[in-house]
């Protein structure tokens, strides 16, 4: 799939409308492999099609009933303070909700691992670590 030039923006997007699903996975590539930079915004749903759970979705971690771990907030389950002052619970909970070693990769996954070997993309992690490699 060769992309057309646009003259409006108005063109383009009635073009992109007109494309089926897998046009416009073709077309989504081939704007990848033209560009010389690509900004990649990505959330949860990067990882939830792969079965991983979000934390804020009216499904996500921290909406879900458990008794064991009723008497703690989720945000507490999950975090330093937690580790440190009641690993057990913290290991608990992280087995139970966040083991993803029998996770596969999803196609968004691929795709991203295939632009970062190719040096086309250098973060593609949560905004917390990215902004964890910034010195302020």
């Amino acid at each position: 799939m060769l992309l057309p030039d646009f003259s409006s923006q108005r063109e383009k997007e009635k073009y992109f409308r007109s494309l089926n699903d897998e046009q416009k996975i073709d077309a989504l590539n081939e704007m990848v492999d033209i560009s010389e930079h690509i900004v990649f915004l990505g959330g949860a749903d990067v990882s939830t099609e792969s079965g991983i759970p979000d934390f804020r979705s009216k499904n996500g971690l921290y909406h879900k009933k458990d008794k064991r771990f009723s008497m703690y907030k989720p945000e507490y389950l999950l975090s330093y303070d937690c580790l440190n002052k009641k690993p057990a619970v913290f290991f608990d909970y992280f087995r139970k909700n966040l083991d993803c070693r029998s996770i596969e990769p999803n196609d968004a996954h691929r795709k991203l691992f295939q632009m970062e070997q190719r040096a086309d993309l250098v973060f593609h992690d949560s905004i917390g670590k990215i902004m964890n490699q910034i010195e302020i």
